[in-house]
């Protein structure tokens, strides 16, 4: 399986972002100094392919559940790890960041329910010394 990367490095002229292939956790040529975002279609391969090089992963898949009681249980999930994925920041096992958004689609069943579709701003602030 693979994925994007972005690697943003921060320089004196600005910001620089290069983005890459990423296939099953091997990433050439990355600085230490380098913020490496992760984008995945499924919170699933934070879990199960050594991601150790990534800052921040962006998933998808589960849809936010889609059909849920009231934004908090949903029956069914497209993710071996069931709940645990569902929607907003997560964290995996390394504990590094995972932000999984609801998205603006559906899966087969063009249904929602307490599963909002939503388009997710992310703004990245370089820490200071």
């Amino acid at each position: 399986m693979a994925c994007i990367c972005w690697s943003i490095r921060w320089t004196p002229c600005g910001v620089a972002v290069s983005g890459f292939l990423w296939r099953a956790g091997a990433i050439l040529g990355l600085s230490p100094d380098d913020f490496v975002i992760l984008l995945t279609h499924t919170p699933d391969y934070a879990e199960d392919v050594p991601v150790t090089n990534s800052d921040l992963i962006l998933a998808g898949h589960t849809h936010g559940g889609q059909v849920t009681l009231f934004g908090l249980y949903a029956p069914i999930v497209p993710s071996h790890y069931g709940q645990r994925f569902l929607s907003g920041l997560k964290y995996n096992s390394k504990n590094i960041p995972m932000i999984v958004t609801n998205g603006i689609g559906t899966s087969q069943k063009a249904i929602r329910m307490f599963a909002p579709a939503e388009v997710v701003m992310i703004v990245l602030h370089r820490l200071t010394d």
